[in-house]
């Protein structure tokens, strides 16, 4: 479920950008992809342990296997959610129309769609999904 919650506010701030490539708009596209793929080897483990599979398959030892797995996942999530930690902070302290404004500023002065805010709310559920 956390999954699902940052990658919603993330999603939502890249689909309603322009199509001019903010700074670190590739941070945010890695963040969306590694929570999905969490979200659905969670869901994959989930559907076989529920099944009863892991029973038929005794070839691995399913829980060291399971382990293992989801800390790569964890780990992964930490870069990403730290990526789009550093993407906020880098929108809140670059400058942009002679020093007047910054990025998260520039977003809400123009009546955006999109907010810094989605972006701290997808990094904080990010890092409670770890």
């Amino acid at each position: 479920i956390l999954l699902l919650i940052c990658i919603g506010p993330v999603g939502y701030f890249l689909n309603n950008t322009s199509d001019y490539d903010y700074d670190k708009k590739d941070n945010l596209k890695f963040f969306i992809g590694a929570a999905a793929a969490a979200a659905v080897i969670a869901v994959l483990f989930f559907l076989i342990f529920l099944t009863g599979l892991h029973k038929k398959i005794d070839a691995f030892n399913w829980a060291k296997t399971v382990t293992g797995i989801f800390v790569i996942l964890a780990i992964v999530l930490l870069v990403a959610s730290s990526l789009v930690a550093d993407t906020v902070s880098y929108y809140k302290s670059s400058d942009i129309d002679d020093g007047k404004i910054d990025f998260c500023q520039f977003f809400e002065n123009h009546d955006k769609k999109y907010r810094c805010g989605q972006l701290t709310t997808g990094a904080v559920f990010g890092f409670l999904a770890m």
